[in-house]
This record gives structure tokens, C-alpha cells and sequence, in this order.
């Protein structure tokens, strides 16, 4: 539960900071929903790999 509680935290911080410095700086808005989706998935598959 704390794993998952952390990975929500770093996903919205690096959805925002995503979102503000892809549209200000790289001209590509989309930016911070794909960091957001990245970090989920990856603290999915970490969890799926520590079960087995």
C-alpha cells in the first residue's frame, strides 16, 4: 500500500511538471499524462515481477 501511495505522489508531481514544461518549453503539451502513464505502469510491472 505504501509503494502504491508513492507512485501516485511521483506520478502527479511528474504529471504536472510534465505538462507545464512540455507545453512551455518542447511545444508538446501531452507530455505529462505520458510521464504519469509510464510511472503507473512501471510500478504495476514492478509489483506483477515481485510476486512471482
Amino acid at each position: 500500500m505504501k509503494k502504491a501511495a508513492i507512485s501516485s505522489i511521483i506520478a502527479i508531481i511528474l504529471g504536472y511538471l510534465g505538462t507545464v514544461f512540455g507545453a512551455e518549453i518542447m511545444n508538446w503539451p501531452q507530455l505529462g499524462p505520458i510521464l504519469s502513464i509510464v510511472v503507473m505502469g512501471a510500478a504495476i510491472i514492478t509489483s506483477l515481477e515481485n510476486d512471482k
